[in-house]
């Protein structure tokens, strides 16, 4: 009685009140809030759902919570009384309650307001993220996971066009075009695909159809190599055929071979490439399918390694020591397998020596192994005996001999001499023309033409002479015509140069170029980014020219001149990290200096009249600025820029990152004195 007695004196104290309890004023302004600031004077805010995690808040006035708990029953007081619904929130109209909203993520799918609103958005896979949006796929488990339906493909389906509203619509067992995987590919006319497998007609020959990095890619990485074959590798032959790799500045090296899928190999390098580095390997017919036809015909696989982005092409010239004769070979080169660049060097006195790198571009002048060598007038590297180790083509008046590298920088004469014993070659060039996986070589003659050698791994034997009439004066090899060997661009002193097309089995098909310069340099690369591979060329008397390589060896535009001046020796690398090849020009005689039109300077510096500038050579007249050799930038699709000019000529030069930094640096062989190392900053 006592109780009734209390809840009589609370009705007395509500009736006072200017409100019933849990009365929603319709005429208030807003009705959500975030705390008891956001509601008019009189209205707190509550909240109006019992979500913990996903609370809604509008603004009320009326009965505290304390005072709704104790009544009993809502027709206590003259008002709605607890006004809520399932998923929503509700609003008391003239004494009615009646549904005013869904809270985030429901919804009142059936339209019917006596249930509130009953559908879980987030959840209901019927009415996902809005009402009757069903989440159901074909040949897939779907669900809806927050608002948004997900599918699980079936085994052997694959939803390949991303889109949930066709399911998994590919048959990845027998699709041809995703084989096992999305856009996985058998190829084409023979590839099937069966059981997730691509297949092949018996009897289809093994083909590289694709590979990463690309042919003739100017910026690899180079820590894995993916090669795609037109049908399934066979495991056995690859187990039984191991894959060289060939690096420019470090020898050779053995790669570890997984097959992703039947149809996709992972070879992953056993050197850690170097900046700048050209990197190759053949991929022979050692390789076969599991559906028999004939073993892969085999394919020289080429790239360069990126140089740091770091680098800006702008250089600073170096002070320390190297060689003070007039040097006419030298080669940057890993020569004891501890990661840095080492220095071989020849001297017009007739001998060479050997400087090792500290690793920060500090040399020591280790040793002198070529003081035998009569005069030696250049070399090549490689590793021809296929160790590992960069071995020493030295030719000299005695003939060109192989000097075999120990594997710890110390060079020995092999004893073996190719070309003629009594002439010296003046360029060669090595490439795998035979495809079997080892280093052959080209070699010119001083009579002006090409001698062929393949190489077995332990010897040299000649396999022929180009038959080109024409003096050549230099060589440069590269796949020109993109079918997966090695061909040869020679230069000549009069006349067309040649391009020799290697067609296999030593026989090759010889055309003519629309470059007629008199040339002694040329060097390939991609220098349009197109994926074949240019040509530079350097004139006795006159510029350089730039050959843009329309795909299959021949020219499709009239050669660009673009710099002034003899030139004697051309590199290719990327200075500036932006990656794409730059040309280093270089300039070698005392006369072919280019200069700028403008007036010199008058006052005696030296005293002598003739040296004004006090460079200690003689100034050009005319001139106020002479250099010898330039660096162009590559500003994209072949079109050069001026990067870096350098004043002084040289004999020989090599490009490399000396100093660990992980851009390109230049070396340049002194024509009349010491050696100059320009560092990228």
């Amino acid at each position: 009685m006592m109780v009734k007695g209390l809840h009589l004196l609370i009705l007395l104290a509500l009736l006072t009140l200017p409100l019933t309890a849990c009365t929603v004023d319709i005429n208030q302004q807003r009705y959500s809030c975030t705390t008891n600031s956001d509601c008019a004077s009189g209205y707190s805010c509550q909240p109006v759902n019992a979500s913990t995690t996903n609370p809604v808040y509008i603004c009320m006035r009326g009965i505290p919570d304390a005072i709704v708990d104790v009544i009993d029953t809502p027709d206590e007081v003259t008002d709605c009384g607890l006004c809520e619904f399932a998923g929503g929130y509700g609003e008391c109209l003239d004494g009615t309650c009646v549904l005013a909203g869904c809270v985030s993520g429901y919804d009142d799918c059936n339209t019917d307001p006596t249930d509130g609103c009953e559908v879980d958005l987030t959840s209901d896979s019927l009415n996902c993220g809005t009402c009757d949006t069903a989440c159901t796929a074909s040949n897939a488990v779907s669900a809806c996971v927050a608002a948004t339906c997900k599918i699980d493909c079936e085994a052997g389906w694959g939803d390949c066009n991303n889109d949930i509203t066709d399911g998994c619509e590919r048959d990845l067992t027998s699709d041809a075009a995703n084989c096992g995987q999305c856009n996985l590919a058998c190829a084409a006319p023979a590839g099937t695909c069966d059981s997730s497998q691509c297949v092949c007609e018996p009897g289809t020959a093994l083909e590289v159809i694709g590979l990463n990095p690309a042919q003739h890619s100017t910026d690899a990485d180079g820590s894995a190599l993916i090669a795609d074959f037109n049908c399934p590798v066979d495991p056995g032959s690859l187990a039984q055929t191991p894959i060289a790799v060939s690096a420019s500045l470090q020898g050779t090296g053995s790669t570890s071979a997984l097959l992703l899928d039947p149809t996709r190999l992972e070879l992953t390098p056993s050197l850690t490439f170097l900046a700048g580095e050209e990197v190759s390997l053949t991929l022979t017919s050692g390789l076969k399918s599991l559906y028999g036809g004939a073993a892969l015909l085999p394919i020289v696989w080429s790239f360069r390694i990126a140089a740091s982005s770091l680098g800006t092409g702008s250089f600073g010239l170096d002070t320390r020591d190297l060689g003070t004769s007039a040097g006419t070979f030298m080669e940057l080169i890993d020569v004891d397998g501890d990661g840095d660049l080492d220095l071989v060097r020849f001297e017009m006195q007739g001998s060479g020596a050997i400087w090792t790198n500290d690793g920060d571009g500090t040399f020591t002048d280790g040793q002198m192994p070529f003081a035998d060598q009569t005069y030696p007038s250049g070399g090549a590297i490689n590793d021809v005996n296929g160790d590992g180790a960069p071995d020493l083509l030295i030719y000299g008046f005695s003939g060109s001999t192989i000097w075999l590298n120990d594997g710890a920088g110390v060079l020995h004469d092999s004893g073996v001499v190719v070309g003629s014993a009594s002439e010296s070659a003046p360029a060669s060039v090595f490439g795998d023309f035979d495809r079997d996986g080892d280093a052959d070589l080209a070699l010119l003659g001083y009579t002006g033409g090409v001698e062929l050698w393949s190489n077995d791994g332990a010897s040299f034997t000649l396999q022929g002479t180009s038959a080109s009439t024409v003096y050549i004066t230099a060589l440069d090899a590269g796949d020109l015509d993109n079918d997966g060997d090695v061909d040869l661009y020679l230069t000549t002193g009069s006349g067309a140069d040649v391009i020799l097309l290697n067609d296999g089995a030593w026989a090759w098909t010889e055309l003519e170029t629309t470059q007629t310069l008199s040339a002694e340099a040329v060097k390939l690369g991609d220098l349009d980014g197109d994926g074949d591979l240019d040509a530079v060329v350097g004139g006795f008397q006159s510029e350089a020219v730039l050959w843009l390589n329309a795909g299959d060896g021949t020219s499709t535009t009239t050669p660009t001149f673009f710099s002034d001046g003899p030139v004697s020796k051309i590199e290719f690398a990327d200075f500036d990290g932006d990656g794409d090849l730059d040309v280093l020009l270089v300039r070698s005689s005392s006369n072919s200096a280019v200069c700028a039109p403008t007036s010199c300077q008058t006052i005696e510096v030296c005293g002598d009249g003739i040296d004004n500038n006090c460079d200690t050579r003689i100034d050009e007249p005319g001139c106020s600025s002479c250099y010898y050799s330039e660096l162009l930038r590559n500003a994209s699709a072949g079109r050069f820029t001026t990067m870096a000019t350098f004043p002084n000529p040289s004999n020989a030069v090599s490009i490399g990152d000396v100093d660990g930094d992980g851009d390109i640096d230049i070396l340049f062989a002194g024509y009349d004195g010491s050696d100059e190392l320009w560092l990228n900053d």
